[in-house]
């Protein structure tokens, strides 16, 4: 059986099944995404460094505000109903 059949009986055991999130939490993910993601692109030096320090480098500041910003604008795009890359 793919993940991609429409039978949406398995259960939450079924650990190949697509899992389902309400919109609205998506949404706020998003939101959450971007707010961290402004958050980072604004923060002092110190702040930054304390990043890095604390993440060792993986991802590094500006990985991680892309990546943010990256999650926010997929997420807002499938909301919107747009299949597109951002």
């Amino acid at each position: 059986m793919s993940i991609f059949d429409a039978d949406t009986t398995w259960g939450a055991d079924a650990t190949e099944g697509l899992v389902t999130v309400a919109a609205g939490e998506l949404q706020e993910w998003a939101w959450l995404a971007g707010q961290l993601a402004d958050w980072l692109a604004t923060t002092t030096d110190t702040t930054a460094l304390d990043f890095n320090r604390r993440f060792g480098g993986s991802p590094t500041h500006q990985t991680a505000l892309w990546a943010l910003n990256h999650v926010a604008k997929r997420i807002t795009t499938l909301l919107d109903g747009d299949r597109s890359q951002p």
